[in-house]
């Protein structure tokens, strides 16, 4: 756990957002955000290092998929060029396996 009161519970969301405004004071820290910020920020780091959508809206405990993919479609329409690359570049695989075999001695003897 991130957070925890002196209870030795959870937070409240305003008091998670205290003792993060505090962290971030004493490590001197250029920008301040919120808890909730904090966990977009998160997910959104896990989206653009390819990190499975299905597995980001388990990890943020939404009720649904359709809201994680709500929520950060802009960011996976941010990266639909890389995965057009990785398509491109698999489909040339494929081509050049094919190369393969019809260029093996096995299939000229065919």
């Amino acid at each position: 756990m991130i957070f925890m009161g002196p209870n030795g519970k959870v937070p409240s969301s305003n008091a998670a957002n205290n003792m993060l405004h505090t962290a971030l004071k004493n490590i001197n820290a250029s920008k301040d955000i919120t808890f909730h910020g904090l966990r977009h920020t998160h997910a959104s780091y896990l989206i653009y290092k390819g990190v499975s959508i299905y597995y980001i809206f388990q990890r943020l405990g939404h009720a649904n998929y359709t809201i994680t993919m709500n929520i950060y479609s802009h960011m996976l329409h941010e990266m639909e060029s890389v995965e057009i690359s990785k398509l491109v570049a698999a489909l040339n695989d494929l081509n050049g396996a094919h190369q393969l075999i019809a260029e093996s001695p096995v299939q000229k003897h065919l």
